[in-house]
């Protein structure tokens, strides 16, 4: 429903379809090594064989059944696969000779490196730190005692600024999701969000400015930054930083910009 909206059962599984033929083609020589160790296990271990086999099929329709493609989502499955196929490298070198154990392991191993926190994880990588460590530093550095401060989400459920600085989040406000999930949907979680703002009840506030494949902006031009925050909050808060975040495993196409507003 967040991510689709109302959709009629017809419309569900054409979306699945075709976020399965995506996702299997995209992995295709991973689902295919997957396929061949449950080959390889029916022949020898055919109780197992269809355990993971049944397991597999499960674990992907409940995953895929929403229609949407995310690499986080394919975190789970993958596991399943790379679990397959070294079960079945296993079962196979116990039952051939065993001078072959080590290609057989580098098969079995080699899979791996498709893991998409490997090679699409930009915060791994990049030497500037994610915005929720550089609004908890400013914070820490701005109070002399954080965890007499709070701070509300506006726009999104959780930045994770938190874990590095000790201000009061969810257990002085309730979470907002606002990204997928319209106003109209839950009105009294607006209203309250509202007055929270119009009273000025959190010391600072994290605005999403944009996310998921919408297009970023320049987060040195003031003007830009502000233009992304509703006039509402402005009145009651002023931006005193803004950064980029991650999913954890989304390309740079997908990045979050934050805003940390304080209360003015």
């Amino acid at each position: 429903m967040a991510y689709g909206g109302n959709t009629t059962i017809n419309e569900k599984i054409i979306s699945f379809i075709n976020t399965s033929f995506q996702t299997i083609t995209t992995n295709s020589w991973l689902f295919s090594l997957a396929l061949a160790g449950i080959f390889i296990l029916w022949r020898l271990q055919k109780k197992l064989a269809k355990l993971l086999l049944v397991v597999s099929l499960i674990s992907f329709i409940v995953t895929y059944l929403v229609g949407q493609a995310r690499l986080y989502s394919f975190l789970q499955i993958y596991t399943i696969l790379i679990l397959i196929i070294i079960i079945s490298t296993v079962a196979l070198v116990n039952s051939i000779n065993k001078s072959y154990l080590w290609i057989l392991l580098l098969l079995a191993l080699f899979p791996i490196i498709q893991n998409p926190f490997f090679s699409k994880a930009p915060y791994i990588w990049s030497k500037n730190p994610v915005a929720p460590k550089l609004f908890g530093e400013i914070i820490n550095r701005e109070c002399s005692d954080a965890k007499l401060e709070s701070l509300v989400y506006y726009n999104i459920v959780d930045a994770g600024v938190e874990r590095y600085t000790p201000i009061k989040v969810s257990e002085k406000f309730k979470y907002f999701e606002r990204t997928n999930v319209p106003d109209k949907a839950y009105p009294e979680q607006k209203t309250y969000l509202d007055r929270i703002i119009n009273n000025s009840e959190a010391t600072y506030v994290v605005i999403g400015l944009n996310w998921g494949r919408q297009k970023s902006i320049n987060l040195e031009n003031n003007h830009e930054v502000e233009s992304k925050i509703p006039e509402q909050v402005q009145k009651k808060y002023k931006v005193i930083s803004a950064g980029y975040s991650y999913y954890p495993v989304e390309t740079d196409l997908n990045q979050f910009q934050l805003a940390l507003l304080k209360k003015r």
